[in-house]
């Protein structure tokens, strides 16, 4: 039998990760196939249920939007997973549906493979289920300023909990008050040069248009936020992630 194993979201145009495992498994010629499923909000919760429900799923991938959304569909979530409140793995097990968030821990191994063993302080963009991760391994690795630029105040509330659990404290700015985003920035010692072009103000403005906000913003220091700046490293958090993800399938499998 061939195991299916999805990635759930939407969009899903330009995901890397049925390439990345496919050719993966393929090359171990292991029964499995990786499928992207796009699947809009309004039809998640009655496709999702049934897709885990198949005798050959194994397990699934799940981005944006609903790593926070798939958590009631499971039977148990494990490790950063049950502290986060988010999924990015889904794995069948004998005890049934089982979320972990191999996010978290490959945003650690990315900081440390880039020589940050510890942070003082930090900028996070989004307040999904991406910016929890990302806020639990900033956490786990000292850091005591948090700065995070949201535009949803619903997944917001999700974030303040998870700090809260963490007994942290962090700066929520909202995005029509992004200028403040970079002033505090800029007190921190994060920003460069507030006029020079980079990556990261492509970036910003590409999240600021998606909420309606016009104007173009200044760019991150590269060595502050390496994730947002260098797309190297963004690779590098994809490709750690799936070696984590793919792990924790191939085990039900005993592989």
């Amino acid at each position: 039998m061939e195991w299916r194993i999805y990635l759930f979201g939407y969009p899903l145009e330009h995901s890397l990760s049925p390439e990345l495992h496919n050719r993966y498994f393929q090359k171990l010629k292991l029964p499995l196939a990786y499928e992207a499923r796009p699947t809009p909000p309004p039809r998640f919760h009655q496709e999702i249920p049934q897709l885990m429900r198949e005798d050959n799923f194994l397990g699934a991938n799940v981005t944006i939007p609903y790593k926070g959304e798939i958590v009631t569909m499971l039977d148990e979530l494990r490790g950063e997973a049950a502290i986060i409140g988010a999924v990015n793995t889904v794995v069948r097990t004998s005890h049934g549906l089982v979320g972990y968030n191999t996010d978290a821990p490959a945003f650690s191994e990315m900081l440390r493979a880039a020589g940050w063993s510890r942070v003082g302080s930090a900028m996070i963009m989004g307040s999904g289920g991406g910016a929890q991760a990302a806020a639990w391994a900033l956490t786990q690795m000292g850091c005591s300023k948090l700065a995070i630029l949201h535009r949803s105040e619903r997944r917001l509330k999700t974030l303040r909990n998870l700090l809260r659990r963490l007994d942290k404290r962090a700066s929520f700015i909202p995005l029509h008050r992004v200028q403040e985003f970079f002033q505090w920035a800029e007190r921190e010692g994060h920003l460069l040069d507030k006029s020079a072009p980079a990556e990261g103000a492509d970036l910003l403005d590409d999240f600021a248009r998606a909420s309606g906000v016009s104007g173009s913003f200044p760019a991150a220091n590269a060595s502050s936020i390496p994730i947002h700046q260098n797309e190297s490293k963004l690779f590098d958090l994809l490709v750690n992630a799936t070696a984590l993800s793919r792990k924790l399938w191939l085990e039900q499998l005993s592989l």
